[in-house]
C-alpha cells in the first residue's frame, strides 16, 4: 500500500472532503499536471523502489500511474527529519 500526499498543501485537511476537486481559484480552470512533487509513505511493498519505478494508484474510481522520476530523500518516520539525501532506492 502506498499513500501519496501532495507537498506544500495550504488548506486544512479537514476542509477537504471526498469528491472535492481542488485547485487555484485565480485560474480559470484546472489543468492536468505533467509532474508533481509529493511525499510518498510506503507502508508495504515487495522489492525496491528506485528512480524510474512506476506504481499504479487506485483512487476512488480512477486508476492512475505514477512514475518516480527522482527520489530526493528518505525521511525518518519517528522524527520526520531527512536522514538520507538522493538515495538510490527505497525498500520497506
Amino acid at each position: 500500500m502506498v499513500t501519496i500526499t501532495p507537498a506544500m498543501i495550504t488548506s486544512e485537511f479537514k476542509d477537504i472532503k471526498r469528491g472535492f476537486v481542488c485547485g487555484d481559484s485565480k485560474q480559470d480552470h484546472l489543468q492536468e499536471a505533467e509532474s508533481l512533487q509529493a511525499k510518498a509513505i510506503i507502508i508495504q511493498h515487495s522489492g525496491l523502489i528506485q528512480n524510474g519505478y512506476t506504481l499504479v494508484l487506485d483512487y476512488d474510481t480512477s486508476r492512475i500511474a505514477f512514475k518516480f522520476t527522482e527520489i530526493t530523500s528518505k525521511i525518518d518516520r519517528k522524527t520526520n527529519k531527512k536522514h538520507e539525501l538522493k538515495p538510490k532506492f527505497i525498500k520497506t
